[in-house]
């Protein structure tokens, strides 16, 4: 027969930071999502997952004291996995 499980969806915000280089941080969240996007029944870091969906997209820039640009970008995943 099945085994019954039960699935948590976690929220995990991941932050990128680059200073002068914004399109190395849009690189960045890229090859996350393109490493994370085709796991099923798979694992990350060694820890079971069952699926992982991309969500949120949140961006902000600071200007430094050198005059050089921060910029930021903090995307969320919801990853489910099994509760043990």
């Amino acid at each position: 027969g099945l085994v019954r499980t039960s699935l948590v969806a976690g929220r995990f915000q991941i932050s990128f930071v680059k200073v002068s280089d914004y399109t190395g941080l849009l690189a960045l969240d890229n090859q996350l999502w393109q490493m994370w996007k085709g796991i099923r029944h798979g694992d990350i870091g060694g820890y079971p997952v069952q699926y992982v969906e991309r969500g949120s997209l949140q961006q902000d820039k600071v200007t430094l004291p050198n005059n050089a640009v921060q910029y930021r970008l903090s995307r969320d995943f919801i990853i489910y996995f099994s509760e043990v």
